[in-house]
C-alpha cells in the first residue's frame, strides 16, 4: 500500500483508485484510509480496470470479489469523491 487511494501491485505498477481522495500521509485520517484499503485487497485477486494515466500511475476502479473498492471506501468514510472528470 503506499495511501488509502494508491496501491502498488507486486509487478511495481502503482494504482490509483479513481473517484476517490483518501487523507495523504501527515493529514488526520491517513493510517485509518490506508489500513482500510490494506485489509480490503492485500492478499487478495484484484480485478483492475484502468481509466487512464496521472502523474504515472494508473487511475482504474479495482473491485474485490465483485464489490468496487473505491467505494467501499467512500461509503465507510475513509475518503471523499472526487470530480467526474474520468
Amino acid at each position: 500500500m503506499i495511501d488509502g487511494d494508491t496501491l502498488q501491485c507486486t509487478d511495481g505498477r502503482r494504482i490509483r483508485l479513481r473517484g476517490i481522495d483518501a487523507p495523504e500521509r501527515g493529514e488526520r485520517g491517513h493510517r485509518a484510509a490506508t489500513e482500510a484499503l490494506r485489509r480490503r485487497v492485500e492478499g487478495r485477486s484484484v480485478t483492475v480496470t484502468p481509466h487512464h494515466i496521472n502523474r504515472g500511475r494508473i487511475v482504474a476502479d479495482v473491485t474485490v470479489e465483485g464489490r468496487n473498492v473505491g467505494q467501499e471506501l467512500d461509503r465507510l468514510g475513509h475518503s471523499k469523491r472526487r470530480g467526474a472528470r474520468r
